[in-house]
């Protein structure tokens, strides 16, 4: 399957992903869950310049283990992911 390029928004920030990033953080999408499978359909979902907006700290978490296991390939940890992967580092909601 194609994964066409999205653009992630997470603490009202923009991280566009080419076609290349979206696929390497699909395929680390794969720890079983709803929020996973809610999260990765969004990315499969979308056309090319879709918008996936991350607001809850649930698919946060599910965003930040994904990045988290592909930031240890550097070959294809490309592109936004690094910052991606700090701002999901963050909590989306305030105490």
């Amino acid at each position: 399957m194609e994964i066409a390029p999205v653009v992630i928004v997470l603490h009202g920030q923009r991280f566009p992903l080419g076609s290349g990033e979206a696929a390497t953080l699909d395929s680390f999408l794969n720890v079983p869950g709803l929020t996973v499978a809610r999260l990765r359909g969004r990315l499969r979902g979308g056309g090319e310049g879709d918008i996936i907006t991350i607001t809850d700290d649930a698919e946060r978490d599910a965003l930040q283990a994904a990045l988290e296991a592909a930031s240890q390939d550097q070959r294809y940890f490309t592109g936004a992911l690094p910052a991606l992967l700090e701002a999901a580092r963050k909590p989306t909601a305030g105490p």
